[in-house]
């Protein structure tokens, strides 16, 4: 399993979709990830370490997990089927583990939550892993005004989510041209 990092959020051009933008360890890949509106919203909440008054879903699953005696150990992205991802929450207690199906966007929004680590499977890395683009720096997640989370490059103004009308900076639009937004791979 290969180590994984949340490079950011940001949002396809042409469909509107919020993408989750996961990039190796190494810093080799990324690995683009379209989702759901609200799973980005909890994503970007727990990337901004923010506290909401009432747990959300995926603060519901955690303390559900909490609740049953039972530990997030990681979470896995398995596989890859007709370009729907698969993943896993690898629930720990004591020296027993069980492993959960799961959609990627919701294992990743509950692993930001407690710091549990991230991993994509060499298949999922070799089938959907897009080399990390040559002349692009490396992203850095920034927090916009409305909580959400733009990528953006290094000494550029913040872009993506945090326009009101939803223009992608030049930054942002190199990048998501580069992942290919017809890619079969979606949420």
């Amino acid at each position: 399993m290969i180590e994984l990092t949340v490079a950011g959020l940001s949002v396809d051009p042409v469909s509107k979709s919020p993408i989750l933008v996961l990039r190796t360890k190494s810093g080799l890949f990324i690995l683009p990830v379209w989702i759901g509106p609200g799973e980005a919203v909890s994503i970007s909440l727990a990337l901004q370490k923010l506290e909401v008054p009432r747990p959300l879903t995926h603060d519901l699953l955690l303390s559900t997990i909490k609740a049953l005696d039972y530990s997030l150990k990681s979470v896995q992205i398995v596989r890859v089927e007709d370009g729907v991802f698969f993943a896993q929450l690898e629930l720990a207690q004591g020296s027993k583990t069980v492993l959960v199906d799961c959609r990627p966007s919701d294992a990743v929004a509950a692993a930001l939550r407690v710091g549990a680590p991230m991993y994509a499977s060499r298949e999922v890395i070799d089938e959907a892993g897009i080399e990390y683009p040559a002349g692009i720096q490396h992203t850095v997640p920034v927090s916009g005004g409305d909580g959400a989370i733009a990528m953006m490059l290094p000494d550029d103004e913040p872009s993506g989510l945090t326009n009101s009308d939803d223009e992608l900076g030049s930054a942002d639009s190199d990048l998501l041209v580069y992942m290919d937004p017809e890619s079969k791979y979606k949420m």
